[in-house]
């Protein structure tokens, strides 16, 4: 069904010009005031803090700080997010062609468990998530069934994208290494925030309060915003890697070395609009956070 350029092929011509001029240099700076500014939190007041810093008066316990237990917890969660997502992806390359198929299936099946589970639970609310489930189940079995005669073509491309990836196993590489440093940035912004609260009780003189909430709230969803950009940069440097190398895979007969090229016009040329389209996601990322916490504490509240 694809294929790529070969030496029969007329190539394109050596005479195009490429554009090496950096785009959207504004974002990119931006982003990076922003890591200097986690950077600072860190080194400056999360690391003298995070052995004694509590955030409530409630200590549970007595070994390890409430702050090293928010790294510990996060590095845990890193971890097992990076394993799961290199199972992922190792599913992917074995089972292309039929992963399509059984994801739908296998979230049927769940989703019918989960109805059966809902309906035994005793009370109203139990059966209204019974049947909740159940409409879902239904509704996705209909859904397979009324595209399955797609799925054969979704497949092959999911199958032809896999061969990509073992005609070019450094994708792979950079994957793994962009996983790692989603971790480590996560970690570096945890110690950030314990030391942004660190010096926010400091200021106040009462463990465990704050002198303005408004402002404490503004600088938080700020604080979340970098989390997520960052998040964010990393995972859309990996996808422009990997759409280059399948651009130059597609057009050129002699696609050596298109990792790294790729790799490098994402962290050059490319990397401000990177920046500025992952901002836009995060942003509303965060917002969405801020209205779902809200929504949750005012339905506590009532």
């Amino acid at each position: 069904m694809y294929k790529a350029l070969t030496d029969e092929d007329a190539p394109l011509p050596e005479d195009i010009s490429v554009d090496t001029t950096l785009k959207d240099k504004v974002p990119a700076a931006l982003f990076a005031v922003n890591v200097g500014v986690v950077l600072y939190f860190a080194v400056a007041w999360g690391l003298p803090n995070i052995n004694t810093f509590e955030f409530t008066n409630h200590k549970s316990d007595e070994k390890r700080s409430q702050g090293v237990s928010l790294l510990v917890v996060t590095a845990l969660v890193g971890l097992v997010g990076a394993v799961l997502s290199a199972l992922w992806l190792r599913v992917l390359q074995l089972y292309a062609a039929r992963i399509i198929s059984i994801t739908l299936q296998l979230t049927v099946v769940a989703l019918l468990v989960a109805s059966v589970s809902g309906f035994f639970e005793a009370g109203l609310a139990g059966q209204a998530i019974g049947l909740g489930n159940l409409f879902l189940a239904v509704s996705l079995a209909l859904y397979y069934y009324s595209v399955r005669h797609r799925i054969p073509f979704a497949a092959a491309n999911l199958a032809a994208a896999t061969k990509i990836i073992h005609r070019f196993p450094q994708v792979v590489v950079a994957a793994y290494a962009v996983i790692a440093a989603q971790v480590a940035w996560t970690l570096l912004w945890t110690v950030a925030l314990v030391g942004f609260f660190a010096k926010t009780y400091e200021s106040s003189g009462i463990p465990g309060s704050v002198q303005s909430s408004s402002t404490v709230n503004v600088c938080v969803f700020f604080l979340l915003l970098s989390l997520l950009w960052g998040l964010q940069v990393l995972r859309n440097i990996v996808h422009c890697t990997t759409a280059g190398t399948v651009g130059e895979w597609w057009f050129s007969p002699h696609p050596e070395g298109a990792v790294k090229r790729a790799l490098q016009r994402s962290l050059s040329t490319s990397f401000g609009s990177i920046c500025f389209g992952s901002l836009v996601v995060a942003a509303l990322a965060s917002m969405r956070f801020v209205l779902l916490t809200a929504k949750r504490r005012k339905s506590r509240s009532s």
